[in-house]
């Protein structure tokens, strides 16, 4: 293999493996500020002291602990950061260059510069700083990486930032499933009953890449239309709950994972439907399935489901992937 095939290939894996880290911490965050927390250390992780999150005055009011705050550093003017405006990405070859952010022009070195926006739709809620030297721009790859992240914690913060959201509410408000909370207490008292169970992890596919093209309001009403699918097309007793921005996750009581997958299969049966009879602009979905023997702990089983998706979407996307079987699902094929 050729030393530039080779760099290539610990890019794509670099960005794969902060997206995955991203997905696991942001799945069991509690609050902001454990939100935010993760994202930093994924971030420290895989680009160490290079990656800043930069929260902004006048922003939403995020719950963050005092020492965390004073970790971050100052909060930033919005009119400092040219990504704040878009919000949009922006790369800046050089902090003297007359356009960048004053905040850059300010360093005592000249640095290059990378600020993607923690936004959902058009409210934002921080944003990502890389710096480096001049001359030596960060890969193309891991700047996607950052803005796939920076989603992530944004429809993150956003689904915690939902007006009328308090405490003990079940439901998610946007697509009526449950909340998270509600969600890992369902699972949690199986586990506390010895119910055995599968669960599923579903992912809307390139859902970031869906939501710039289509937009914001049309990215929730695809949302809204996956959920009702599910909840349409599982048992009663079934759980359906948002789990993160663009992640649903599905349990299925007393159920084997292969029964789980044909359940999922009827459910993108049901959307492919549902897509061919309205007005949204198609999307796809890859759903990772483990069953509760699969782990110690529901963290290990929800880790598990994780990385079967994970699995999916590396395959290609639009397919359900059991753990521990040799091959994925394509769509309409038989189980065996």
């Amino acid at each position: 293999m050729r030393r530039a095939d080779r760099d290539q290939l610990a890019h794509l894996r670099s960005r794969v493996d902060l997206v995955d880290r991203t997905r696991r911490a942001l799945a069991v965050a509690a609050s902001d500020d454990e939100a935010v927390r993760a994202v930093a250390a994924a971030l420290d992780a895989a680009l160490p002291d290079v990656v800043t999150v930069r929260t902004f005055e006048h922003g939403p009011d995020l719950a963050l602990d005092p020492d965390l705050r004073a970790r971050l550093g100052a909060a930033l003017a919005p009119a400092e950061c040219l990504a704040v405006r878009g919000p949009a990405t922006v790369v800046t070859p050089s902090s003297r260059q007359v356009d960048a952010c004053t905040h850059l022009r300010d360093v005592d070195d000249p640095v290059s510069a990378v600020c993607v926006p923690v936004a959902h739709g058009r409210e934002v809620f921080a944003a990502l700083h890389w710096t480096g030297p001049v001359g030596h721009p960060l890969d193309a790859t891991l700047v996607r990486a950052l803005e796939v992240v920076a989603h992530l914690l944004g429809a993150e913060l956003a689904l915690r930032h939902e007006p009328g959201l308090d405490e003990p509410a079940r439901t998610d408000p946007l697509t009526s499933v449950l909340n998270r909370r509600s969600t890992m207490q369902s699972i949690r008292r199986l586990v506390r009953d010895l119910v055995p169970f599968s669960l599923a992890v579903c992912d809307l596919d390139r859902f970031a890449d869906y939501d710039a093209v289509h937009g914001h309001d049309v990215g929730d009403r695809a949302l809204r239309l996956y959920a009702q699918a599910l909840t349409r097309t599982v048992r009663p007793g079934d759980v359906v709950g948002r789990t993160a921005g663009d992640v649903f996750t599905v349990v299925f009581p007393g159920t084997s994972a292969i029964d789980a997958a044909h359940a999922l299969e009827r459910v993108r049966e049901a959307l492919v439907l549902d897509l061919s009879t309205g007005d949204l602009g198609p999307f796809t979905v890859s759903c990772g399935v483990s069953d509760s023997d699969q782990g110690d702990s529901i963290e290990a089983i929800v880790e598990t489901a994780e990385l079967a998706v994970a699995l999916a979407k590396a395959s290609g996307g639009n397919r359900v992937v059991v753990a521990g079987e040799q091959t994925t699902h394509l769509p309409g094929e038989p189980w065996t």
